[in-house]
């Protein structure tokens, strides 16, 4: 016996294989905040590798009508693109994403992560609300 949410991952699954998924499951907009370290330790190349990976997120994953942010931090928390809605501007965002600046000051990920976790709480309310 299968409970429901079993049976719904199988059906994606299948849907996935047989390239049926979009026609079997509504797409919805999604909320992504991406967050990069730019302190210290990041210099060069690894930041270089991050924002590489953050455009090529941006690209893959993001679509008009998705709410779309990047916070950067080093000791301190930069909200480097507000979370915003994802419309004719996506290539403006792109080319913000791929210049993101380096700032190289020390580590602080927990006051980072803290603030997206806010900020997207607080969204969330103020749309039940």
């Amino acid at each position: 016996q299968i409970d429901g949410k079993a049976r719904r991952v199988c059906m994606y699954l299948r849907a996935l294989s047989t390239g049926t998924i979009n026609r079997k499951f509504e797409t919805t907009n999604k909320r992504v905040i991406l967050v990069l370290d730019c302190s210290g330790s990041m210099g060069g190349t690894p930041f270089q590798d991050a924002v590489r990976n953050a455009v090529s997120i941006f690209d893959s994953h993001v679509v008009e009508g998705d709410e779309f942010g990047v916070v950067l931090f080093d000791h301190q928390v930069y909200i480097q693109i507000p979370l915003q809605i994802v419309g004719a501007d996506k290539a403006y965002l792109r080319q913000l994403v791929e210049g993101l600046p380096f700032h190289s000051g020390g580590t602080s990920m927990y006051r980072a992560l803290s603030s997206v976790l806010i900020s997207l709480s607080s969204r969330q309310h103020d749309m039940e609300t």
